[in-house]
């Protein structure tokens, strides 16, 4: 660890030969890598919920059914938006594990979702609701016993980034690329209680390949389910 004193960001990179820079300070951790930088915030997910406050629909929660109690596992945990939504809705009483492969991902998510303030205090109730872990989500499946969760859910990095998130640019580069493979899939059948829920473009040529029949297709995105 370096103290920077009074140096810039390009005198630190200077000082010690090194692009990429993890920032700490009393607010928050950054993670700077050539001209991007990467912080915690609860992008969608506060406007999300502060939607279902209003007794609007999200369109994620329907499909996957979450609701007050229940146990999800979300296996690409990536900026933890859709964990943190899901964790509003499955209320105190509920559980929601959000994994993620990147170290410094997951790192960087799981300090910001401690520490991280906003002044809807249920945004940071269900911020600090959710347990973050770092691990590589196919693995971690084969251990949990059957029916464990309520609902497995994947958001696979997709092969290309539209053209409205480029902000997302640094984030594709640290979490995994590896397309989700259909044993992985068996075993998020295998834990799941209701169903195993997975995002995708609005082809959703990926769903069917991996076995999702049950399709919800708008917009840009596209939902699969496979219900138990």
């Amino acid at each position: 660890m370096l103290r920077r004193g009074g140096l810039s960001i390009a005198e630190v990179r200077d000082s010690t030969g090194r692009e990429n820079l993890i920032v700490v300070t009393t607010e928050q951790v950054r993670l700077v890598a050539g001209g991007s930088v990467f912080w915690f915030h609860p992008n969608m997910a506060r406007s999300r919920i502060e939607a279902m406050l209003r007794s609007e629909y999200d369109r994620l929660v329907e499909f996957a059914g979450v609701t007050t109690g229940d146990r999800v596992f979300d296996a690409t945990g990536g900026l933890g938006s859709d964990a943190i939504v899901f964790a509003h809705a499955a209320g105190q009483s509920g559980h929601v594990c959000a994994v993620e492969r990147s170290e410094i991902l997951s790192a960087i998510v799981r300090h910001g979702s401690r520490y991280y303030e906003h002044r809807n205090r249920e945004v940071i109730k269900a911020m600090r609701r959710v347990m973050f872990t770092c691990d590589d989500s196919s693995e971690l499946l084969k251990t949990e016993a059957d029916r464990t969760w309520d609902v497995v859910y994947f958001d696979p990095m997709f092969d290309v980034t539209y053209k409205t998130s480029q902000g997302l640019d640094l984030v594709r580069r640290l979490a995994s690329l590896e397309p989700v493979r259909p044993g992985v899939i068996d075993q998020a059948c295998r834990v799941a209680r209701r169903c195993v829920v997975m995002k995708d473009r609005e082809e959703g040529e990926r769903l069917k390949a991996l076995g999702f029949r049950d399709i919800s297709q708008r917009g840009k995105l596209a939902y699969g389910r496979i219900t138990m």
